[in-house]
């Protein structure tokens, strides 16, 4: 088996001219951060290259996993993709306690839990990792955004609402009762869903996702790719409320006091 195909003349030259292109548009955004003194540059250049490298990581060990088939590598290579999920999510909140493993739990029973499902109904053949993989991993990585931004907008919250929750558990309501009664919960989830529903209400108008763009170009019917692409964002947004209600209601312990109920 050929770890590495051969590439034909024109995929060479289309590789080729990608890359320029790449890098063109890196030196635009770096430009603009420049102009603005935003301070990326660095930051940008590291996310390039890592993105590269896992990119191009991940596609040598695609090209093995669609060969031989093993289901079980397809639950392995997900895990590994919610493992970095969490883990990246939980370094933007290092100041939340136990962070990385609230995100873990939240985006590994949320994704799973809707893989599995849609496989059980059929919509996604289990002995067709070449589909199955990717979606799984845009459910991953909705679920983490999904999932850190619920959880960075209750704390912020909490910050800076901080006499109004604190008077609150003066009165002796629980936590949770607190979070509910002052909406900071429900605000915050909807904060974290806002970007998928904006997506949702352009589609088709506006934004055309990358999942439909692929099959028309892999020539099937507009229709067949429209009903698929439905799908995948109704499993997107799904799996990522699921992680947010799980985020949310863990964050509860670490974020209070379990015996005193007073904000840690």
């Amino acid at each position: 088996m050929d770890i590495i195909p051969e590439l034909t003349d024109p995929e060479r030259r289309l590789i080729f001219y990608q890359i320029i292109t790449s890098l063109i548009l890196i030196g635009v955004i770096i430009a603009i951060s420049i102009r603005k003194k935003l301070n990326l540059e660095r930051r940008i250049l590291t996310a390039a290259w890592r993105g590269f490298f896992q990119l191009t990581i991940l596609s040598l060990v695609l090209v093995y996993i669609f060969s031989v088939s093993f289901v079980i590598f397809q639950f392995l290579i997900l895990g590994v993709m919610i493992y970095f999920g969490a883990q990246t999510a939980s370094k933007r909140l290092r100041k939340v306690p136990n962070v990385f493993r609230i995100e873990l739990i939240s985006i590994s029973i949320a994704v799973y839990t809707i893989m599995i499902i849609i496989t059980i109904l059929g919509a996604i053949p289990l002995d067709s990792p070449e589909i199955w993989i990717p979606i799984g991993g845009m459910a991953t990585g909705n679920s983490m955004n999904i999932s850190f931004l619920t959880i960075k907008g209750i704390k912020n919250e909490i910050t800076n609402r901080k006499d109004e929750v604190e008077t609150a558990l003066s009165l002796g309501l629980p936590p949770n009762a607190v979070l509910e009664e002052l909406k900071i919960i429900s605000s915050a989830m909807r904060m974290g869903i806002t970007p998928n529903m904006n997506n949702l209400r352009t589609l088709g108008l506006v934004f055309i996702p990358g999942l439909m763009t692929g099959l028309l170009i892999g020539g099937e019917s507009p229709i067949v790719a429209a009903i698929y692409q439905i799908m995948i964002f109704f499993v997107i947004i799904s799996t990522g409320l699921i992680a947010s209600f799980i985020g949310s209601t863990l964050i509860v312990n670490e974020l209070f006091n379990k015996e005193t109920h007073s904000l840690v």
